[in-house]
């Protein structure tokens, strides 16, 4: 399965890059285990591994889903947002394989991810749009040619 995981993995092994995947970091905070309900994983472990992000130096931070109020406190410490584009027929065929590889999924949060792609696109605050079907190594080099380029000002 190639998505944020695999570009997150590659940063860090191949590019000796600060890179966390959020999943892997909501698991970690919730014992080893996917949190099951949307309030635990939005209002406890979410805004832990977001805060975390925001006092890091030098840090790429890969996230399926976040309220756009921690959007807004990621864009204020200055993070840029950049979109790895898949098809919502992908997107679901990578979740089934999760579930079955792996034992969980967050498909129960689909639609209300989809919701907020859109709304991000629609406010602007997409600074970036790669292909999530690119290879690997290509969306880690479009991210760091966004992660490097010269600061904007916070919104």
């Amino acid at each position: 399965m190639l998505g944020k995981t695999t570009v997150s993995r590659l940063l860090r092994e191949s590019h000796r890059r600060n890179a966390v995947d959020c999943d892997d970091e909501l698991a970690r905070l919730n014992g080893a285990a996917w949190p099951g309900d949307f309030d635990t994983k939005n209002h406890v472990l979410l805004p832990r591994v977001l805060h975390a992000a925001t006092i890091s130096d030098d840090i790429l931070l890969f996230n399926s889903y976040t309220p756009l109020v921690y959007v807004r406190r990621l864009r204020r410490a200055g993070f840029r947002i950049v979109l790895l584009d898949v098809s919502d027929e992908e997107l679901l065929r990578r979740h089934a394989q999760r579930l079955a590889e792996e034992g969980w999924t967050n498909a129960q949060w689909f639609e209300t991810s989809k919701a907020t792609i859109e709304e991000l696109r629609a406010t602007g605050w997409i600074d970036r749009t790669a292909s999530g079907s690119a290879p690997p190594h290509e969306i880690a080099s479009t991210l760091l040619r966004v992660h490097s380029a010269p600061a904007f000002p916070s919104t």
